[in-house]
């Protein structure tokens, strides 16, 4: 079975400068080896994501040129290095392409990955981004849930290079069924748990953390929204949403806000731009009919009424799947790109036009509020299940949050 091993190219090439100035040409780091597969991850510093697998010896050989150091292989040995052990060759200059060996007596070769996300990343994007367009792009993503964490890990996927991520919760065993985290993240704040998913992606990107409720410190909202060039509001609360809210009209940024109706039998997505109707506006005109979809537990004991029986909040869950989800997750994406993207260029003016509503309807199934609505079958000139519908809303003069600012 052949072996293959893959390291980051960021920590290649501080390996190299670590070489040119301090001289080390061996270097011990570790591996994460999936058994059974012959697959190891290796690295020369602390991983930037949580590996896959489980953590073995590996070694770092930085040779001159063709001269590989005097009696590597001995030193490689001594220093503990088995038959089963990974070492990654590579020249100082970067002028060869580095070789993975099994073994210090680096007589077997492995097949070898060198991962570099932002060109991986930029071959996937061509003709539609330039290749390092969003690496500078920093997105504020208030809610880690099952939408938040998607929208998340979706835009780190496209290439947006700088995130701050705002949740006070930690990941619990009922979530991880919409999660981007699964079992081995429980416990955990979701920021973090999302931060390591986004790093398992790009391990380049920049990640900064608040485990806290953006009620209690909105003076840290206002700081992010001011320095981010989009805010997405994911929460599942209407007082956080509507913080920030005010927090985006008070800086001038862009926002995104999202939600599921009652299981998921349907959801909506509305946009906040500088000068147009903010979503207070939008509630003040009645246009976000259906009650909020309430997934999780606390959610459940804050719906129930004080002399609820026992267990009456457990009943009040009502999660829809992640493939009801998932249109919604996927408008909030594709907007937050919009907002994003360059100006100019022909696919992007396209969307642009195409997703010119400040608000957008979707629905799962004919029930709740949906029950009403026709099949979808071929037609296309009805109100009917699985579309989106861009909807009008208008600035309102007396909002409370952007009419009286203009």
């Amino acid at each position: 079975m052949p072996f293959f091993v893959t390291v980051l190219e960021s920590q290649l090439d501080e390996l190299r400068r670590r070489a040119h100035t301090r001289r080390l040409r061996v270097v011990e780091g570790v591996a994460f080896a999936v058994h059974g597969e012959g697959v190891y991850h290796a690295f020369s510093e602390h991983p930037p994501y949580q590996p896959v697998g489980n953590p073995v010896p590996a070694f770092f050989v930085v040779k001159d040129g063709s001269r590989l150091p005097a009696n590597v292989t001995g030193s490689l040995a001594d220093m503990g290095a088995a038959e089963d052990t990974p070492v990654v060759v590579l020249d100082e200059a970067g002028l060869e392409a580095p070789v993975a060996y099994m073994g210090p007596g680096l007589d077997e070769t492995c097949v070898l990955h060198v991962i570099s996300p932002k060109k991986d990343a930029a071959k996937r994007r061509v003709g539609l981004l330039e290749s390092d367009m969003l690496a500078e792009r920093r997105v504020l993503v208030v809610g880690l849930g099952s939408f938040g964490s998607t929208v998340a890990v979706e835009l780190a996927k496209a290439g947006v290079g700088k995130f701050a991520l705002v949740d006070g919760d930690r990941l619990e065993p009922g979530n991880i069924m919409r999660h981007q985290c699964g079992l081995a993240d429980i416990g955990r704040y979701k920021t973090l748990a999302v931060r390591d998913a986004i790093l398992a992606r790009n391990p380049d990107a920049g990640v900064e953390t608040w485990e806290c409720d953006v009620n209690s410190d909105l003076s840290m909202l206002r700081r992010n929204v001011t320095g981010s060039d989009v805010l997405i509001c994911l929460t599942d609360q209407g007082r956080s949403r509507f913080n920030c809210n005010a927090a985006a009209v008070a800086a001038g940024r862009p926002a995104l806000f999202a939600r599921a109706i009652t299981r998921a039998a349907g959801g909506d997505v509305f946009r906040y731009r500088p000068g147009g109707p903010c979503l207070a506006c939008l509630f003040n005109q009645g246009l976000a009919p259906g009650e909020d979809e309430v997934s999780n537990s606390r959610q459940a004991a804050e719906e129930a009424p004080d002399y609820a029986p026992e267990g009456y909040d457990e009943r009040l869950v009502q999660p829809g799947l992640a493939a009801d989800i998932a249109p919604i997750v996927q408008m909030v994406v594709k907007l937050a790109l919009v907002e994003m993207a360059p100006r100019g260029a022909a696919h992007w003016e396209r969307l642009r036009e195409d997703l010119s509503a400040p608000f957008y309807i979707w629905a799962n199934s004919r029930d709740e509020i949906y029950q009403d609505w026709q099949p979808m079958q071929y037609f296309f000139n009805r109100n009917s299940i699985l579309r989106w519908y861009g909807v009008r809303a208008e600035r309102d003069a007396a909002c409370m949050t952007c009419g009286l600012s203009s």
